[in-house]
């Protein structure tokens, strides 16, 4: 990572064992000291990463407590860890994590630094706890470079591959993403279904427009006879295009009415395809009203407009 870190535009680079979103997760049981399993029990358990000592500052993961890793950490050095806000609330709750030992196979690794939650599988599962260990203390069977740069980052690939090469030409370097591409991976599934929905939504909305359009049209046409003397009377254009657009608009209102309170009971069903988007988000709601209340008044439109236009004569003589 120091020779990439060398690299023009680079800012900062780091190794770790997993990476977020990569599909690469390894989980293990530790032990603390001074602390005994009682019998049947499980010991204390999470997700356990080996890192550099410059990978929380090229992620941009927030130190909570403590300190993260630092260059001292090198061979010869007293073997430390850091944990994040996750396992620390589940085996230190009094708050009093750092400067205690854990211990996973020989040797101790003392807590120097807490740090916060990292989404390492998917945006909408939380981390029940994480441990990382510091490069060279302990050993990783495979190493993931993470680089942060200014610029274009596939820019920097080639010269990436060039100073892989210089190490050991018989290295590989796949498994090149950034990490929005990640990420968006990680959401397939989930993209997959709102794709999906949102053609269905659609297809509804169609479907909607028309029926409003059909049922307004079936009252129009049922009185023409009411809209006829209204005319004969006197009415204006705009009154009768008036009244028919509310008839058609209350009957929109009330199928928006129904509609809302079931998407209210049915939102908490669909919570974990929407990231991000809370069962009682006001904004979606007021969007979707909006929406359907501007197709509703599209569709009203044309019959509305055709029923101010009769001409009183002509269909009193069809009457």
């Amino acid at each position: 990572s120091e020779r990439t870190r060398a690299l023009p535009g680079v800012t900062h680079a780091g190794m770790i064992s997993s990476l977020p979103f990569s599909g690469q997760n390894s989980q293990s049981s530790f032990s603390i000291e001074g602390r005994d399993v009682p019998p049947n029990q499980s010991g204390p358990h999470g997700e356990v990463r080996i890192a550099s000592w410059e990978y929380f500052q090229t992620m941009q993961i927030p130190l909570k407590s403590g300190r993260v890793f630092t260059s001292a950490d090198r061979a010869g050095s007293e073997p430390v860890a850091v944990i994040d806000e996750n396992l620390a609330k589940l085996y230190w709750p009094a708050g009093d994590a750092i400067g205690k030992r854990i211990s996973r196979g020989a040797g101790f690794y003392r807590i120097v630094g807490m740090v916060g939650v990292v989404k390492h599988a998917k945006l909408d599962t939380e981390s029940k706890g994480a441990y990382y260990f510091v490069l060279p203390h302990a050993r990783a069977v495979r190493l993931n470079i993470k680089v942060r740069a200014g610029g274009d980052p596939a820019a920097l690939v080639p010269a990436m591959r060039t100073e892989l090469a210089a190490i050991d030409r018989d290295l590989p370097m796949f498994d090149v993403k950034t990490m929005s591409e990640r990420v968006l991976s990680s959401m397939l599934p989930q993209r997959l279904a709102a794709w999906l929905l949102g053609i269905l939504a659609m297809v509804a909305l169609l479907l909607a427009a028309v029926g409003i359009y059909g049922v307004l049209s079936q009252t129009v046409q049922q009185g023409t006879a009411e809209i006829v003397i209204r005319l004969a009377l006197g009415a204006q254009q705009g009154q009768v295009l008036g009244l028919v657009l509310r008839e058609g608009l209350v009957l929109a209102g009330m199928g928006l009415a129904v509609g809302v309170a079931l998407a209210a009971g049915m939102s908490r069903l669909l919570a974990k395809l929407l990231y991000g988007v809370t069962p009682t988000d006001l904004v979606t709601y007021a969007t979707v009203v909006f929406v359907l209340g501007f197709v509703a008044t599209l569709a009203c439109l044309a019959p509305a407009f055709r029923a101010s236009r009769v001409d009183p004569l002509i269909a009193l003589r069809y009457e």
